[in-house]
């Protein structure tokens, strides 16, 4: 099953947090937990590792929202992408906002899809940077070392690399099978194999790219390989580049 994007509620407003919670969800995300104080958020940020961080700046406790996206955005080895909410409208909290670097800063009351533009922005550019337009970098995916990010209809959705099973290639473009869906990426296999990891994938044919830990049997009379009832062909230069992969297999 594709993971959704786990995302983290600071907000110390009940009826505030449990709309937010509403909305993501509606929109296909999944909240992996709610806090009301920095401490807390802090806990729940090293503890669950969301994908990204919704944060009301104006907490009450010993830390704001402020101080608490600054220390996310500061941690070079875990920060995440962090977007502030807040009913503040002046600019002398805008200003202090903008040291923490967010991703984006919305005011309440805030439009669904606005939100959700913004998380996709906030996606993008804590993944890929700013080269390429955001449309292209989700047609041909954001990967990092265990998912990718892809662009599925209207939602952005998070797939592990353990749930695919195969890859295969039309033309300029993709389809990752998983084990519930396909997803298509704007680019060819050859690209595509650079981005797997090599240790999991291996190419089978000049169409196919497989994961090797989902092949349950190998034909080299027929050429070809089974991955859950699924026949692929095998192309005849890639036979020896398997073979010498299996006892790698586990």
């Amino acid at each position: 099953m594709t993971s959704k994007i786990e995302i983290l509620i600071v907000e110390d407003e009940e009826a505030q947090a449990d709309k937010l919670k509403n909305d993501l969800t509606e929109l296909g995300y999944s909240v992996c937990g709610t806090a009301q104080s920095g401490k807390e958020a802090l806990a729940l940020f090293y503890g669950k590792e969301p994908d990204l961080v919704i944060l009301d700046i104006n907490l009450k406790g010993e830390m704001d929202g402020i101080e608490v996206g600054m220390r996310i955005t500061e941690d070079k080895l875990c920060r995440k992408p962090v977007i502030f909410i807040t009913v503040d409208n002046t600019l002398e909290t805008f200003h202090k906002a903008k040291i923490a670097q967010p991703f984006a800063y919305l005011l309440k009351p805030y439009d669904r899809f606005t939100l959700q533009h913004q998380m996709e922005l906030a996606i993008h550019y804590f993944n890929y940077g700013s080269g390429g337009s955001i449309r292209e970098s989700f047609q041909k995916g954001i990967f990092q070392d265990d998912f990718f990010y892809i662009k599925k209809m209207k939602r952005v959705v998070k797939v592990l690399y353990n749930e695919v099973l195969y890859a295969e290639v039309e033309s300029n473009y993709s389809t990752l099978v998983t084990t519930s869906e396909k997803y298509t990426l704007l680019s060819s296999l050859s690209e595509l194999q650079k981005k797997l990891p090599e240790n999991s994938f291996i190419r089978i044919h000049k169409n196919y790219i497989a994961n090797l830990r989902e092949i349950k049997e190998f034909n080299f009379e027929e050429y070809t390989v089974s991955i859950i009832g699924k026949t692929l062909p095998i192309g005849k230069k890639f036979k020896s580049k398997i073979t010498d992969r299996i006892p790698m297999m586990r």
